[in-house]
């Protein structure tokens, strides 16, 4: 009957962990649809920062995360799983582990999608891959633990494997599950023990630990705690992009293109060129571009020493044949990509990556439809006007 019971409760954690997996995936969705056609982008150029982005989607998701966990325990509850509602003690610390466990699964879901530019293979392999990984993490454990009773030698590698798997969240999910688990069996164990002595009456004395003891949940849910700071930093710092020898790299790379090719002969280039020279106030010109290249790679150039300024109220495109660098150059101005050298000044102030305050009194149409199309035409138009400090009053009549 215990044997079973295991079996059952194995089973149990198999199905829990494959619904907590699939949910942080699912919201992964709309942000590689907003990042692939650029909505993204376009909202930060809009005025939109990057941390009211990341926080208000992710209060979003958690607000639609937590109520599945309490629907998912109201269930064990009215079916009587006892593994995980014996006590509402166990009710707490089992919702506890559920939302830690959300908390960092969410934030390293949108960590992982940043390698994905199509929303549904992003939901399938990350809800796939973090659920095959915790329970094979989390198994192993399990049949390394059964097995040493017997086999003493595999004690050495079941303290390696459960400090190891310890860097997997969903293997701390797994583990905890299963330890809050095993205080049920041993309560059934001792609850009956005492009936076959026909001592009922000590039930309530027995020596039952708390869940949330060190060697039961508690490190796991520390360890949980440890992993949505650590995701949290992550996509801090991917957002952030804080890799200074990268850049330097970058620009030696872009210098060292530029010293090789070959100089302007256009007369309409350098006409251009000899006009951004001569500008003075650089509070004259709402944008000014002066000798704006970059490199992706060590052969060529995608980005040639590019330099012009628009006038104030002046609406400009690019036109050029594939390949030209109209593309990458309107990244720089917008600051998606980094430019390999060159400066770019927006209302006399000198372009920084990650300030994008200068784009207040510029707008920006991108090349591709940046629209978020699970919004009307209407929806999106409101969205944008919010992001950009219109009064409430003037987006509706």
């Amino acid at each position: 009957m215990f044997h079973f019971s295991k079996k059952l409760i194995v089973f149990r954690i198999v199905l829990i962990m494959l619904v907590l997996c699939v949910i942080p995936a699912g919201f992964t969705v709309f942000l590689v649809e907003d990042r692939i056609c650029d909505a993204y982008h376009l909202q930060l150029v809009s005025g939109l920062s990057r941390c009211t982005y990341w926080t208000t989607g992710y209060v979003f998701d958690m607000s639609i995360y937590t109520p599945s966990l309490i629907a998912i325990l109201l269930i064990y509850v009215i079916f009587g799983v006892k593994e995980f509602a014996y006590s509402f003690e166990a009710i707490c610390c089992f919702f506890l582990v559920f939302l830690l466990y959300g908390l960092c699964a969410v934030l390293w879901a949108y960590v992982l999608q940043r390698r994905f530019e199509i929303a549904a293979l992003s939901f399938v392999l990350i809800s796939v891959g973090t659920f095959f990984v915790g329970i094979v993490a989390s198994l192993t454990v399990m049949v390394i633990e059964q097995l040493m009773q017997k086999d003493p030698t595999l004690i050495a590698p079941h303290t390696i494997c459960s400090i190891v798997f310890l860097l997997l969240p969903q293997y701390n999910l797994g583990m905890a599950i299963f330890r809050g688990s095993f205080v049920f069996q041993l309560i059934q164990i001792g609850e009956n023990y005492l009936k076959e002595l026909h001592r009922p009456d000590l039930v309530s004395s027995l020596p039952i630990p708390s869940l949330l003891e060190w060697n039961l949940m508690g490190k796991h849910c520390l360890c949980l705690i440890i992993h949505t700071f650590a995701a949290a930093l992550t996509l801090f710092v991917l957002e952030r992009q804080p890799f200074g020898f990268l850049r330097r790299w970058e620009q030696i790379r872009t210098q060292r293109l530029l010293e090789s090719s070959k100089g302007v002969s256009d007369e309409d280039v350098i006409a251009e060129n000899r006009k951004v020279d001569e500008i003075e106030n650089a509070g004259d010109n709402p944008l000014i571009v002066k000798d704006l290249a970059k490199a992706y790679t060590r052969a060529n150039l995608a980005v040639r020493n590019v330099s012009f300024a628009v006038d104030r109220g002046e609406c400009f495109g690019l036109l050029g044949l594939n390949g030209a660098g109209k593309t990458t150059t309107f990244a720089m101005l917008t600051q998606k990509i980094r430019p390999g050298a060159g400066s770019v000044h927006i209302h006399g102030r000198s372009m920084v990556i990650g300030d994008r305050s200068s784009f207040d009194q510029v707008g920006y149409c991108p090349q591709f439809d940046a629209l978020n199309m699970k919004l009307t035409t209407i929806e999106n138009i409101e969205l944008f006007a919010r992001i950009r400090g219109i009064p409430e009053t003037h987006i509706k009549p």
